[in-house]
Order: structure tokens, then C-alpha cells, then sequence
């Protein structure tokens, strides 16, 4: 299954990058979230938003298509490093 469109109904100010290093928080971050970023959106009702999105989501399209499945073991071998 693969979409796209979702990423449009958020105002993205920044990934938070800077935020969590300015923080000391990086590290930290990483063990818990196992991502490196922590998006600061801006939206209606709470303004902004850090993490997770508290905001009424913007009206967006959204495709989605179910492509042919994949054989995880035909394409990488028996012991594939994720």
C-alpha cells in the first residue's frame, strides 16, 4: 500500500532539530522516538504544536494505491539486515 497527501493538511514550521539540541535533548530523543526530529507545526484551536499534532487538521487529498506485494525473501535472501 503506498499514499501520499497526508503531509499537507499540517503547517510544518521546522523538524525540531535545533530545538532538541538547543534542549540537550538528542539523545535522549533518539532512544525513545528512534528519529532524530520533532515537528513543530502550527494549526487552528492550540496553535503550536510540539511531537504530536494537537491541531484540527487541514482539509487535504489523499491517494492511495495497493501495488503488487513484495517477497521480502526472493529480493534480499533468507536473512535480510532490516
Amino acid at each position: 500500500m503506498v499514499s501520499i497527501g497526508s503531509q499537507e493538511n499540517e503547517t510544518y514550521l521546522s523538524r525540531g532539530t535545533r530545538f532538541l539540541r538547543a534542549l540537550r535533548l538528542k539523545n535522549r530523543w533518539h532512544e525513545v522516538t528512534r528519529t532524530d526530529v520533532m515537528p513543530i507545526t502550527l494549526g487552528f484551536r492550540l496553535g503550536l504544536a510540539f511531537v504530536a499534532s494537537v491541531n484540527i487538521p487541514l482539509p487535504t487529498r489523499i491517494v492511495a494505491h495497493a501495488l503488487e506485494p513484495i517477497d521480502i525473501a526472493a529480493e534480499f535472501g533468507e536473512g535480510p539486515d532490516v
